[in-house]
């Protein structure tokens, strides 16, 4: 397949643009996990520091539940009738405070790893781009060339898919978080 002069231009003309558009997404993602790191580090110092204060609470709130439910004397099992409930709903809120507090640190470290995988999608699908154009506009008669360029495009467009949904639940795990703690959108 032999194609003329226009078809090839228009075929370069395409691809340049998507690389040029993918170069500037690189340069963009670089610079957007760096606002990251600035935006949430300090939101989620603040978040920690104020879900482990309400688990302290929390426990002392236990303790005192725990200190009410039993008796004072020696302990007869006839005697006690107290129920249970209150205090594993107690402790399930303290359990659940310690946990937001212990992975807003873990959510925030892989929130900016999705910024590496970000560029190396995009870096994946600027080579995909470049076989797939250098393939259709007839640049390179080498056969392999079009199937490693589309499986590229393929394999890197579906890395960047699955990054950005992690992104999302990462982003939605932290606000979260934040709003547990009742510091949601604060800075220190």
């Amino acid at each position: 397949m032999s194609l003329s002069a226009g078809d090839q231009a228009q075929i370069i003309g395409i691809g340049t643009l998507l690389l040029l558009g993918l170069g500037g997404g690189v340069w963009r993602t670089a610079t957007v996990r760096g606002d990251q790191a600035a935006r949430w580090t300090s939101r989620v110092d603040l978040a920690v520091a104020a879900l482990d204060a309400k688990t302290i609470q929390q426990l002392e709130r236990l303790r005192a539940e725990v200190d009410s439910a039993l008796p004072e004397n020696e302990f007869s099992p006839s005697q006690v009738i107290a129920d249970p409930a209150p205090l594993s709903q107690s402790a399930e809120r303290a359990v659940e405070l310690h946990r937001a507090s212990r992975g807003m640190n873990a959510a925030l470290r892989r929130l900016l790893i999705t910024g590496r995988l970000i560029i190396g999608g995009l870096a994946g699908l600027f080579f995909g781009i470049a076989c797939t154009t250098a393939h259709f506009a007839e640049l390179w008669n080498w056969t392999p060339l079009r199937a490693i360029g589309l499986a590229a495009d393929g394999v890197f467009g579906l890395v960047l898919i699955g990054t950005a949904v992690v992104y999302v639940l990462l982003q939605d795990r932290l606000a979260s978080a934040e709003q547990l703690a009742g510091t949601a959108g604060q800075t220190s």
